[in-house]
């Protein structure tokens, strides 16, 4: 070792391990330094938690840090599909509603007559059909097209049945005027002199209008028939009429009629009504 010394190689050799350990120091020192700081701010923000009563321990969530806890990914729940028309073969005969739905009980008729279900059972009359729920007067039927509602005394198709008898009658009693009546020029000596009205097709609506074949109405609300161009207006005028004040020549005097379509078929309404009962 002395003679090393005296070479020259021993200071050399004592400087690289004295940086060696300085380095080292000094990176103990920064990672000694990151520890505490990381420790101290999980102590403070464990402290800035507030505690919760009726618990004995709960779970930190540190954002950031191994502490931190799992977002839990929101459950939707499950809505029930909306009721659809979705036409059955079936009829709602009887139902016996009670508090336990087990002992609820749904009566059907079908193609192969009547079955008795319980909520959540399949149908025999559907494919892939099952009674969902029952109520006191309508029943529930799950379907792969959606919820289908059925009620009690065939609400639905009690309401269908009669839906198309009233828009029938509607339809026949929104006739107009010229529906029944012909109108026909009459000319004297090359001048318009009225017109003839004569039944098109419903000789009751005629005759109960008051009028009498071959007679001349010669005015029209009051205006007179006596103009070519003027007449065609008013005539024209009775396709979109329902009521309406004729002007006709009889007994070589003026007589006014009043025609109501609404009158009159109320009245034959009534009677065919009575001649039926």
């Amino acid at each position: 070792m002395y003679a090393a010394w005296n070479k020259g190689h021993w200071p050399k050799i004592s400087l690289k391990i004295g940086m060696f350990i300085l380095i080292t120091f000094t990176c103990i020192m920064i990672c000694c330094s990151i520890i505490a700081v990381t420790v101290l701010n999980s102590r403070e923000s464990i402290k800035s938690i507030p505690k919760t009563s009726g618990e004995a321990k709960t779970l930190v969530n540190i954002p950031g840090t191994l502490f931190e806890k799992p977002k839990k990914s929101a459950i939707k729940e499950a809505t029930p599909p909306p009721a659809v028309s979705v036409k059955l073969p079936l009829l709602l005969k009887g139902v016996l509603t009670s508090t336990d739905t087990r002992r609820s009980l749904a009566i059907l008729q079908g193609p192969s007559g009547q079955q008795s279900y319980r909520e959540g059972e399949k149908l025999a009359d559907v494919e892939n059909a099952y009674l969902q729920s029952v109520k006191a007067d309508e029943v529930q039927i799950r379907t792969p097209r959606g919820i289908a509602i059925l009620y009690l005394n065939d609400k639905s198709r009690e309401n269908k049945h009669l839906k198309p008898e009233k828009e029938k009658a509607n339809k026949e009693h929104a006739k107009y005027l010229m529906h029944y009546l012909v109108a026909n020029p009459i000319y004297k000596d090359e001048k318009l002199t009225g017109y003839r009205f004569n039944p098109r097709t419903n000789s009751n609506i005629y005759l109960r209008a008051g009028l009498i074949p071959g007679e001349v109405v010669i005015k029209i609300n009051g205006q007179p028939l006596d103009d070519t161009a003027t007449a065609d207006k008013y005539i024209e005028q009775l396709a979109s009429l329902r009521d309406v004040q004729l002007t006709v020549l009889r007994e070589s005097q003026l007589q006014n009629i009043y025609i109501n379509l609404a009158t009159i078929e109320t009245s034959l309404d009534t009677e065919s009504h009575e001649e039926v009962h």
